[in-house]
């Protein structure tokens, strides 16, 4: 009876904070964004992850499955790689971490769905998803209807268009639901009206192509018990309209696309130097923009694809993301997992209520994955918080043992352990956040001083987060300190790989009259992203310096001769010295 009463009142616990994510990652994740500094909506996703943990060791019996095992296997990997391949960045403690919570909360929901439960966690989805439609429509009207203006919270049109496609076909199952009552049916049809609209206003083709599939997915799900001939119809027409629709939505944004192939090729070379393990969890944007420098300088590149580059974060596909970051054997530990999974759900038997939401969350299983072949979706906290919802309800889990025996206090202590390190390890990471935060807002209004105390204050936690270390070495370059802002930057570039670092690295080295080394950076800044004008013209400046007329002239004409990406005041400004430099 204890044991029961204790159940009772705990499984509230994960049960609330699951429902809190879900209703506030969407706007913490706005808030890392917009601050570039508090990762609120990974802290947020911890604690209910931690939560779930102690709710499944506590009152779930410890079984091994195929399933079950396969997800082992892959966490002691993917720890593997954080302790030997890339520790002590931390953004692969994060991705193990967030891995780790996140497979807690399925669990959990796997078990709330066998109860009255489920319902709450999906109105919380439905509304939140609401919410972000009002925003969504509300930006559409107040920008005349500009595509990149409809964000959501998401900050980015392409996130949030990932986050409808990752909803709109459970949206879809929902209309469908004959249980529900008329005015439900009509709000729900409603939303999946503006859903669409919001969608296809954002010409984002990812979550396009991932929305077709999603329902392609649906409708075979729906048919299931229909005649093979049907379905092969289906299933045919399927096969004719995703590659048809593909190729339409390449041409809205056909320069877009032309760069997602540099950057697919830029990262198979990633993938050939380091084939097997990995660059390490959630490290490509640390290595990636140093490889496009190489490839760029060594290859002989059309002009017009050099326009395309950019200081690149994602590989903007899931596969080639995955075996960059953890290698063959990753891919490997992914395709086994997914095949226990799809295992697994041929074997469950589904109630008959509750067969439109599981159909709903299968096929936008189905979107989130197509989405993740042309972007990268889980990368978006409330896209991953999605899939750990649509996990769930694919998966659920049907009975509970109360209280657990089977390696019982073994799971209690692991449980226990981790949610005290994950507790210890956010509370001293968003104090330092809050200090990097006040310490960049002194800087930004010149008080270098207070700002510098609050720097050093935060760097024994920062130390490791390439992008302090560079906020931390620009505003020590621009109070004068070359000497420690560079050791500053250096430091950054095992973390980052931006081309602004190199910049301000050449701008240290010039200061010091370290002119070689100077050159050596913004070429290799120049080569990252050649349509950036900024570091073409401080290269001339230090040859102006250098006094190394030749190479001044040299690289002024390359510069003249240069298309420009985007014109602003700004790089006019710089054309016209340039311009002026050359008559003189």
């Amino acid at each position: 009876m204890k044991a029961k009463g204790l159940y009772n009142i705990t499984k509230f616990l994960p049960f609330a904070a699951v429902v809190i994510s879900f209703s506030l990652v969407t706007y913490f994740y706005m808030q890392r964004l917009s601050t570039g500094v508090y990762r609120l909506d990974h802290y947020l996703i911890w604690i209910a992850g931690c939560l779930c943990w102690m709710y499944n060791v506590l009152f779930t019996a410890v079984t091994f499955s195929s399933l079950r095992n396969a997800v082992l296997i892959a966490c002691i990997y993917v720890l593997f790689l954080c302790s030997l391949n890339s520790f002590p960045d931390e953004h692969s403690i994060y991705a193990f971490i967030t891995l780790v919570c996140c497979i807690g909360i399925v669990y959990c929901l796997q078990i709330f769905f066998a109860s009255k439960y489920y319902l709450v966690t999906t109105i919380a989805v439905f509304i939140g998803c609401t919410i972000q439609l009002s925003a969504g429509l509300s930006q559409a009207y107040r920008n005349n209807w500009e595509s990149l203006s409809v964000r959501g919270w998401f900050h980015n049109s392409g996130y949030f268009a990932n986050y409808l496609a990752g909803i709109i076909p459970l949206f879809v199952a929902a209309v469908f639901k004959s249980g529900f009552k008329k005015h439900v049916r009509v709000f729900i049809l409603a939303v999946l009206i503006a859903a669409t609209f919001i969608l296809v206003l954002t010409m984002a083709r990812a979550a396009l192509i991932g929305t077709i599939a999603g329902c392609v997915v649906l409708i075979l799900a729906f048919t299931k018990r229909a005649n093979i001939k049907r379905r092969m119809v289906i299933g045919i027409a399927a096969i004719l309209i995703i590659p048809v629709g593909t190729a339409v939505l390449y041409q809205l944004r056909p320069a877009s696309a032309s760069g997602r192939l540099t950057i697919y090729e830029v990262s198979a070379a990633i993938i050939k130097d380091y084939p097997l393990t990995g660059v390490g969890p959630n490290r490509f944007s640390a290595v990636y923009n140093n490889y496009q420098s190489d490839y760029f300088k060594k290859e002989n590149v059309p002009v017009a694809k050099e326009l395309l580059a950019d200081n690149t974060l994602e590989a903007f596909n899931s596969i080639i993301q995955v075996l960059t970051e953890y290698g063959i054997i990753g891919l490997l530990f992914l395709i086994w997992t997914v095949f226990q999974m799809v295992k697994r759900l041929k074997t469950y038997k589904e109630s008959p209520e509750k067969a439109w939401l599981r159909a709903g969350s299968l096929a936008c299983i189905a979107s989130i994955f197509a989405c993740s072949i042309f972007s990268n979706p889980l990368h978006v906290t409330p896209v991953l918080l999605l899939l750990v919802y649509h996990l769930s309800v694919v998966l659920p889990k049907s009975t509970v043992s109360l209280p657990a025996k089977r390696f019982y206090p073994l799971t209690v202590f692991l449980a226990s352990s981790f949610s005290v390190f994950c507790c210890y390890y956010a509370v001293s990471q968003l104090r330092a956040e809050s200090k990097w935060y006040k310490a960049s807002e002194f800087a930004k209004y010149g008080n270098f001083a207070d700002a510098e105390r609050l720097y050093k204050a935060a760097y024994p936690t920062l130390k490791h987060n390439g992008d302090f270390l560079f906020n931390y070495g620009a505003e020590t370059y621009m109070a004068g300190k070359y000497i420690q802002s560079i050791q500053l930057l250096e430091r950054s570039t095992n973390y980052s790989s931006a081309n602004n670092i190199y910049i301000y690295l050449g701008d240290a080295y010039a200061a010091l009259n370290h002119f070689s080394l100077a050159e050596k950076n913004y070429l290799h800044a120049i080569y990252m992203v050649p349509s950036h004008i900024y570091p073409r013209y401080q290269l001339i400046q230090l040859y102006k310096k250098w006094n190394k007329p030749d190479l001044e002239k040299d690289w002024t004409i390359k510069t003249l001769e240069y298309p420009i990406k985007v014109r602003s005041e700004f790089v006019n400004d710089l054309i016209k010295e340039l311009r002026n430099s050359i008559k003189n």
